[in-house]
């Protein structure tokens, strides 16, 4: 499974599972709490971790990667509340944590999660060894009391990693890029730089033929969302696929990726925003931000020689869950979106939700849709999905897009339609 990625990612892969997810906002920007019109007040990040409890024999620390705890405080020896707190207020209430502990000698220590004015959301993994191999917090070990998470741990002389998701940061990323195998090219570059000035990758494929078809993929402009960025992963190594589906599609379409468009909020552990604290997807029409206006400036450079196909955003939160825009008219059937959409709800064999709201907010679907009448959906994963259902879905969803834009038929069991039309602009 995931063959050809780097080690990090296939950790990661392994161990993703379900949790207490608990009722997020919508990416369609109804939230009151993460209005568009409220601008958020920064939250000095958090410094590297180092809080030692020397009588106790226990030390928090970590300096990697994702790292989030605000402050620890011991109530007893073996029991401790940590405090964890957002980059910005107010926020979408997605309470990312991550953090190492260091016991003198084995013991079992209790630990209270404070998320101050946030629900609990991600269930607990857990590392013993430095981040190579993960698991699940037995369930037995974690209850939700009043919002906040308590967490059982054992600890023996290793380190032990506890996060909300096992971290999949932008190193991972150039590592999966790297390591796709040279025969399909890919056209990779920078996007821009981001507020601490890391590089915003894109990654291109396909035809480079004038007036090809678009397809434009966004993933992680919220930091928490790995199971997302799994499903797009695995998304575009199906198109990446060495098999003639996947080579007929690459003759016709070009594919344009963006799969770090927040790596500042991803490496300090944010539970939403960049480095200013800001929800790059409520910034899709003002563009106060380097991470937006580098992404829409490679969008316009990319359809100065393309027309649009499609736009996919990738999010997590609670459910599987396609947001569409109400008055699109490619979500009629005969259109490829439209279709597409049917396809998908039969590879989630009914489970997945759709919803379509008109385009108000500032997202990117509905700035993509406006700017240039791209069909345009956001992709959500749920948080509790598991990595085969992960790897399953994306790759079925990949394929059936592709048949689509072939005109090749679905598989058997999965009624298809004539091939569907491919829209231009509007």
């Amino acid at each position: 499974m995931f063959a050809g990625r780097g080690a990090a990612f296939a950790l990661l892969a392994a161990v993703l599972a379900g949790g207490c997810a608990t009722q997020t906002a919508r990416d369609d920007g109804r939230d009151a709490r993460d209005s568009a019109d409220e601008a958020p007040t920064p939250v000095a990040p958090p410094s590297p971790i180092d809080w030692r409890f020397a009588d106790a024999g226990i030390r928090f620390a970590g300096d990697t990667t994702a790292v989030r705890l605000n402050a620890v405080e011991q109530l007893r020896e073996d029991r401790y509340r940590l405090t964890i707190e957002p980059e910005a207020t107010p926020i979408n209430p997605s309470p990312w944590y991550g953090f190492e502990v260091h016991a003198d000698q084995p013991k079992t220590i209790s630990l209270i999660f404070d998320y101050k004015t946030a629900p609990h959301r991600y269930w607990p993994k857990i590392s013993r060894d430095q981040g190579r191999t993960w698991e699940r917090a037995d369930d037995d070990a974690v209850e939700e009391v009043d919002g906040n998470l308590h967490l059982r741990l054992d600890l023996d002389e290793r380190s032990t990693m506890v996060f909300a998701q096992p971290p999949l940061g932008p190193n991972d990323v150039d590592r999966w890029i790297s390591e796709h195998p040279a025969r399909t090219p890919l056209h990779t570059a920078s996007a821009g730089r981001s507020i601490q000035g890391r590089p915003i990758p894109q990654v291109t494929f396909g035809t480079q033929r004038r007036g090809a078809p678009l397809l434009i993929i966004v993933a992680r402009q919220h930091p928490p969302e790995t199971t997302s960025a799994l499903a797009m992963m695995q998304f575009v190594d199906t198109l990446l696929a060495e098999d003639e589906l996947a080579e007929r599609f690459r003759n016709r379409v070009r594919t344009l990726v963006f799969p770090m468009a927040n790596p500042d909020g991803v490496v300090l552990g944010n539970w939403r925003g960049n480095a200013r604290g800001i929800d790059l997807n409520r910034d899709w029409g003002e563009f106060t931000q380097p991470e937006t206006r580098a992404i829409r400036d490679a969008i316009a450079r990319a359809l100065a020689t393309a027309r649009p196909l499609l736009a996919v955003d990738f999010h997590s939160t609670r459910t599987n869950v396609l947001y569409t825009i109400s008055d699109d008219p490619a979500l009629a059937s005969g259109e490829l979106l439209g279709d597409w959409l049917d396809e998908l709800m039969k590879i989630d064999e009914g489970r997945l939700d759709d919803k379509a709201f008109a385009p108000v907010t500032p997202v990117f679907k509905n700035w993509i849709f406006k700017e240039y009448g791209v069909p345009a959906v956001t992709y959500e994963v749920s948080d509790a999905l598991v990595p085969a259902e992960i790897e399953r879905i994306a790759t079925e969803a990949a394929e059936a897009l592709m048949r689509l834009v072939v005109g090749e038929p679905q598989l058997p069991g999965k009624a298809g339609r004539a091939a569907a039309t491919i829209t231009t602009a509007r």
